[in-house]
């Protein structure tokens, strides 16, 4: 576990270059990137977090802003604000990082273990005042971003926990969907919280949601089986409908997300090795797909300055999309 209000990394836990799997990606309001690698193997399972002022740079590693050794993998991470971050650690523990660009240096500012396996996913709520993470465990877990402190836990799902996501403009609402086949739409208003979504019409296991922007009950999701929907909470008597369904990948979604600019417009990352843009302005498209990637396809973050789409994986690398141009290597 990393040591709680850890100011400042030795220079022989400065990592000469990252692990060999890239498991997540972020941008923060400036553009900059972060990236999060995992050992994967030996004896510790151990990992990198790296800063890069100018995400264009992300491929080579001795351009880094800042970077530091983790005691642990990352399996997600969300950034608060341009220089904080929160991230999910393979400890089950929730992290607090600090970054100080000007010394070049990447913090811990706290470690809190409440997960009693692996936490898996972590979103930012919309006012940034907490944090909701889910675990293994099947643990849904909200955090007071000030205080570092577990504020409610819940036991919603019978499985592992995969993802979660926060409204993007009520700070009270989230989602989360596990491996018990099961959505849930979590309102910390309510006596009892927990509304499930159903999702009934998806032939598999959803394995990633996300909220579409610019809506208040229409989210996204990805399942095991490669396809995408869009999904309208307040759509029929029953509380869901699915209203657009695609099938961009033919493995399991790791992580989906909207981009910024077009609302309509959704990645996906896959065990398939492949990066695709579906367009759900009218009937569902797949408008992009990318193939440059050897291994499993596991983040992906929009630039908000450049609007290019970022991805890393397990083979090592991270790739910057333009969409804008056509379908240009796919299957």
């Amino acid at each position: 576990m990393i040591p709680e209000n850890q100011t400042e990394m030795s220079e022989s836990f400065i990592p000469s270059s990252p692990n060999p799997y890239f498991d997540v990606l972020q941008h923060n309001s400036d553009g900059g990137l972060y990236v999060a690698t995992s050992s994967l193997s030996g004896r510790d399972w151990t990992g990198s977090l790296w800063y890069f002022a100018d995400a264009e740079t992300a491929a080579s590693w001795d351009k880094c802003t800042a970077v530091t050794t983790l005691y642990t993998g990352v399996a997600d991470l969300k950034v608060l604000r341009n220089d904080s971050l929160v991230l999910a650690s393979d400890s089950g523990a929730i992290e607090w990082w600090k970054l100080e660009e000007k010394d070049s240096t990447l913090s811990c500012v706290t470690s809190v273990p409440q997960h009693d396996d692996l936490a898996t996913s972590v979103d930012v709520l919309a006012d940034k005042s907490g944090v909701v993470s889910g675990g293994r465990d099947c643990k849904v877990i909200v955090w007071d971003s000030e205080q570092h402190m577990m504020k409610y836990s819940f036991r919603g799902h019978g499985r592992p926990v995969q993802s979660v996501a926060c409204h993007p403009q009520d700070y009270n609402i989230f989602l989360s969907c596990g491996q018990d086949r099961r959505v849930l739409m979590w309102d910390l208003r309510k006596p009892k919280p927990a509304k499930e979504i159903d999702v009934s019409s998806m032939a598999s296991v959803v394995s990633c949601i996300a909220w579409q922007p610019n809506t208040s009950l229409t989210m996204a999701l990805g399942t095991e089986n490669g396809d995408v929907a869009l999904v309208d909470i307040n759509a029929t008597a029953t509380g869901c409908g699915t209203s657009m369904a695609a099938p961009p990948h033919r493995r399991p979604i790791h992580r989906i997300a909207f981009s910024p600019t077009a609302p309509a417009v959704l990645a996906s990352v896959s065990e398939d090795c492949s990066v695709a843009i579906t367009d759900f302005s009218s009937d569902p498209v797949v408008s992009y797909k990318d193939t440059r990637h050897t291994d499993f396809v596991r983040g992906l973050s929009w630039s908000p300055v450049s609007g290019k789409l970022f991805t890393c994986g397990w083979d090592s690398t991270v790739i910057a999309h333009d969409i804008s141009k056509p379908l240009t290597n796919g299957d």
